[in-house]
């Protein structure tokens, strides 16, 4: 069963998971359906969704700077193999 955005995450998993105790929802790489993930609208997007805590990716590249990127590649966000240089 698909979890569609516009239900809050808390609701959606309430129906879904019978559960005991202290439950935390993790916005996973702080995206969700329509946002860009491990972006400041991701984050936004966790938030307002209801989530607990956020997870991004971070990654260092080969001159030492810091991205937010979870793949090796831009592939899957771009459609088209291009080397991050990971």
């Amino acid at each position: 069963m698909a979890v569609r955005a516009a239900v809050p995450l808390h609701a959606a998993l309430d129906t879904l998971v019978e559960h005991q105790g202290d439950v935390k929802v993790v916005g996973h790489r702080a995206g969700g359906s329509g946002v860009l993930e491990n972006s400041l609208a991701g984050l936004d997007h966790a938030v307002a969704e209801g989530a607990d805590l956020v997870e991004i990716d971070v990654q260092r590249t080969a001159d030492g700077a810091y991205v937010l990127q979870h793949d090796d590649t831009f592939a899957r966000l771009t459609g088209k193999l291009l080397r991050s240089g990971f």
